[in-house]
């Protein structure tokens, strides 16, 4: 019966490219609902979104959904290909995408989420970095596909006069841009917020004008500036767009922030995986996550429907699906998905780990010895071992998952 539901389950989540245009208007809402954040309001509103669509199919025109991006690094990993992959059903349901990518705001920089000044940015920089994030984003999206317009803001951004961005911001409360948390936390230990950042909503809002999207996604710390989007909008007497917003990907650690949070993915705290990972690294990678994480990279990075989802987590609970089969099952649908689509690239990707994770001890010493061995235990970073430790007892590890350079080494037993 177990093997017969994962069976099921793996022909399913293999399955990401089905046409979906079959569906009729409530149930393509409903499948963007189940894939949508775990907010109270994950769309804003359900309701005009089912209407939205109706009209466009009448009219015998595709939905238009805005994604912007500021191509502020050059790397991307699993987290920010969560839009993506809904972009994709986007894709699938038969609507049209509006790429915007952000090379004016890029200069200033999103400050979502953010506790301090972001690093300024040179504009070769965001031109390279966009150069890599297009050929990175082709992993995820077909990205020359007919249906995706790739729009820049720095064509409309920078033919804005003083008298134009007057009569936009006149409708504006400078008291609403300023209620976000980051915001408040910087000002309170005495840190800087410039007026660029202040207004960063607002020229983001300014691409909604011109585009006149019928809907925009985003990430939940994206919802704020969505907001500003929808009211930018009305006040230009726009019918302001419809929200969707996904949650934030947990990291590969399962680290939860002081308030029991899960710690989203993140260059910086060095717990992610780039979507050009080699497929063993890849695979290894996500065998390593926290069981505890499972379900939220299932839910956000596969097409397994919310009843599979949590009949999955019911056996995992009853021990009648162990969470090792569950993971090979995740990893396996994980490479496939940003290896072009092959089923056996998550085959091909563990026997090549198998292989590659049997290192001799003068090795692992001589690793460690140069500061490429890291101690990952669950709920925190990664910590360097030093070649002294390589020597203890698997017990004083247990529970944690030890790397050696990019390649996953392997997750110690807590009973070891």
């Amino acid at each position: 019966m177990t093997s017969s539901f994962l069976a099921r389950l793996e022909r399913q989540l293999l399955d990401i490219d089905s046409d979906l245009t079959h569906l009729d208007i409530p149930s393509r809402v409903s499948y963007v609902k189940s894939k949508a954040s775990s907010l109270e309001v994950p769309i804003i509103s359900e309701s005009d979104l089912c209407e939205r669509w109706q009209r466009r199919a009448s009219d015998g025109e595709p939905l238009r959904v805005k994604f912007g991006i500021d191509p502020t690094g050059p790397e991307i990993h699993l987290g920010h290909a969560v839009p993506l992959l809904n972009l994709r059903r986007f894709l699938r349901l038969g609507c049209s995408i509006e790429f915007v990518v952000g090379d004016f705001t890029a200069l200033i920089g999103d400050p979502s989420g953010r506790n301090e000044e972001r690093p300024s940015i040179t504009e070769d920089m965001i031109a390279s970095n966009m150069r890599s994030y297009r050929a990175q984003a082709r992993r995820v999206l077909d990205v020359d596909n007919p249906r995706v317009r790739w729009s820049y803001n720095r064509s409309w951004m920078t033919n804005v006069d003083l008298v134009r961005w007057q009569q936009l911001t006149s409708g504006l409360s400078v008291s609403d841009l300023i209620q976000r948390s980051d915001f408040r936390s910087r000002l309170a230990a005495g840190h800087s917020l410039s007026l660029a950042e202040l207004e960063y909503a607002v020229y983001m809002a300014y691409d909604s004008v011109v585009l006149q999207p019928d809907v925009e996604i985003g990430g939940i710390d994206q919802l704020l500036n969505m907001q500003v989007c929808r009211r930018l909008m009305l006040s230009m007497s726009q019918t302001p767009e419809v929200v969707v917003t996904y949650d934030l990907l947990s990291g590969t650690t399962g680290e939860r922030d002081s308030e029991g949070r899960a710690v989203k993915m993140s260059k910086s705290r060095n717990n992610y995986i780039p979507v050009m990972a080699e497929p063993s690294d890849m695979y290894g990678l996500t065998m390593s996550i926290p069981d505890a994480v499972m379900p939220d990279w299932y839910r956000n990075l596969t097409e397994i429907s919310a009843a599979d989802l949590k009949e999955l987590v019911a056996r995992i609970s009853s021990g009648e699906i162990h969470p090792k089969a569950a993971k090979e099952l995740l990893a396996q649908v994980v490479v496939a998905t940003f290896h072009a689509h092959d089923a056996q690239a998550g085959v091909r990707a563990k026997l090549v780990l198998a292989r590659t994770s049997g290192q001799s001890n003068k090795h692992v010493r001589r690793v460690a010895a140069q500061g490429g061995m890291r101690l990952q235990a669950e709920g925190m970073g990664p910590v360097t071992i030093s070649q002294q430790e390589v020597d203890k007892p698997a017990a004083t590890f247990a529970g944690s998952v030890v790397r050696m350079g990019r390649h996953l080494l392997v997750r110690i037993r807590s009973d070891a």
